[in-house]
């Protein structure tokens, strides 16, 4: 899978849209498949402008779309077929006779729905298919369930699809609650597909995608069976709040930092906690608050002492053998990392601070106490150049 990661919305969109005028240049009697929901719509906006402009033209394009609500007429506002007249379609120079919907108009919908799939084949499949993706990783409105329907078929919608599309209605309760969508292997039957996701909304669904786990729970991650996918998102899609905490001898510093930047900070004190479980419970404490309000992924913690096998032994604090990251990282069900804090002070130095352009410095800590990192870096591959005969053992 390829990623593509952009700073916001409109690079994004941007960049989704020179995907989709190089396939329509390559080759303009191409089978597109169209997404419908807020994501493409900056998609759609710089395709019409590129057709505007006389980059591209759809008049030998073929379309079909994901899917449609069931029942529904196609003049309806929120209906899939106006979306894409208003988006894209009314604005090109697209041929009607061209273009697919599965009908939510159908009086038998699985007969409609084998109909599509049909008409699919016989276009000679989808070159390339846009995708978004829901909160709870559905993919079209394949949701997630203890199994898939492969092919075209009508679904019912679950209740958080139902409440993400009641923006678009009146009332949640004018919702429908069934539509028609393209089967998971429908949707990898097509020769490429662009995956579209933006905001802090839709970033659980895209780290399952991540992950290495395949379920059908997270429909999406059906995606990584097929040989040609690029993911294009926003940061705040792709990557999660990390907490950072430095644990001092009289108080706890805790920053939230989101794309390389610290967005929020806290204090706790700790001066005279008595045990090295009231320190956690305070660091539990402050770290739910903050996680009620951003995605966190990890947690990074810098503190005094020796740490052996992930415990903490220290002279200044309550933690004898302590375990804190296992209480953490049990109590808050993310990873959480605990090094010295002289060593993650000199580890920052190195990456963002006065020791970028050093291979060999040292960072002295001054606080309650006096600590120190060393780095010392240096290239294997040169060492095994001038000396052959080293072996990493020597190392």
């Amino acid at each position: 899978m390829k990623i593509i990661v952009c700073e916001n919305y409109a690079e994004m969109s941007k960049k989704a849209a020179e995907i989709v005028a190089e396939q329509i240049n390559t080759k303009p009697s191409s089978v597109l498949g169209f997404a419908t929901g807020s994501t493409p719509i900056g998609l759609y906006e710089d395709l019409v402008e590129m057709y505007n402009e006389k980059k591209i033209s759809f008049k030998d394009i073929t379309t079909f779309n994901l899917d449609e609500y069931y029942p529904i007429n196609d003049e309806n506002e929120q209906s899939y077929h106006y979306f894409m007249k208003e988006n894209l379609f009314g604005k090109v120079d697209l041929d009607a006779s061209k273009i697919h919907f599965p009908s939510g108009e159908a009086e038998d919908p699985e007969s409609e729905c084998a109909a599509y799939e049909n008409a699919i084949a016989e276009s000679g499949g989808i070159d390339l298919q846009i995708l978004g993706i829901g909160r709870n990783g559905h993919i079209g409105f394949n949701e997630p369930d203890t199994s898939l329907n492969t092919r075209t078929h009508i679904t019912d919608l679950t209740p958080d699809t139902i409440d993400a599309n009641s923006r678009f209605f009146e009332s949640k309760e004018s919702v429908p609650t069934r539509a028609l969508t393209m089967g998971i292997l429908t949707i990898l039957g097509s020769k490429k597909i662009i995956l579209l996701a933006s905001g802090r909304s839709k970033h659980s669904a895209i780290s399952g995608l991540m992950s290495n786990d395949i379920t059908t729970s997270n429909p999406s991650t059906m995606l990584k069976l097929h040989p040609d996918v690029t993911l294009i998102c926003d940061y705040e899609a792709y990557y999660d709040a990390k907490i950072g905490i430095d644990i001092g001898g009289m108080s706890v510093k805790v920053g939230v930092v989101e794309n390389g930047e610290i967005i929020e900070r806290k204090n706790i004190g700790i001066d005279g906690a008595a045990t090295g479980m009231s320190i956690a419970n305070a660091i539990g404490d402050a770290c739910e608050e903050i996680m009620s309000e951003y995605n966190v992924g990890h947690i990074g913690i810098g503190t005094p002492g020796i740490i052996k096998d992930g415990k903490i032994t220290a002279a200044n604090l309550p933690f004898d053998d302590f375990d804190l990251g296992g209480i953490l990282g049990e109590r808050l069900n993310v990873p959480v990392k605990i090094e010295n804090d002289a060593n993650c002070a000199a580890l920052a130095e190195y990456h963002v601070g006065a020791g970028r352009e050093s291979k060999r410095f040292i960072t002295i800590t001054l606080g309650t106490g006096i600590g120190g990192g060393i780095i010392i870096t240096f290239v294997l591959s040169r060492l095994y150049s001038e000396n052959p005969d080293y072996s990493t053992k020597d190392v």
